[in-house]
């Protein structure tokens, strides 16, 4: 998820300055006015709370749609005690030697299930 923010301002709410401009007097430290900064501190921390807010939603919609995504293709299946069952493996890769190997793994017997699937 991409926020548009840096991860500072993100976590203090404000801009970060570098160690030069508390040496050299920029136009921003001249001109700072410390009681309109601190209400302008508060208030920015106030959109960032808002704007963390916004984002968590926004990513647990995106979650959320990930997830129904991902269950589209997930293939229920319900095991039966003392039956025995085969899993079938996925190549990794083909070469010659692979070519003629079992395509399956098991096999697997069914001790207890757990509900359906």
């Amino acid at each position: 998820m991409e926020t548009k923010e840096i991860p500072y301002r993100l976590v203090y709410g404000s801009k970060a300055m570098m160690s030069l401009e508390l040496i050299i007097l920029t136009n921003r430290m001249v001109n700072l006015d410390v009681d309109s900064n601190d209400d302008n501190i508060w208030t920015k921390l106030d959109i960032s709370m808002e704007k963390r807010e916004v984002e968590a939603i926004r990513h647990g919609h995106y979650r959320k749609k990930m997830e129904s995504y991902y269950n589209q293709r997930v293939k229920g299946r319900c095991f039966k005690v003392a039956r025995r069952y085969y899993r079938t493996m996925r190549p990794i890769g083909k070469t010659r030697r692979e070519k003629l190997r079992r395509t399956w793994e098991g096999p697997y017997i069914i001790n207890n299930a757990n509900r359906d699937g």
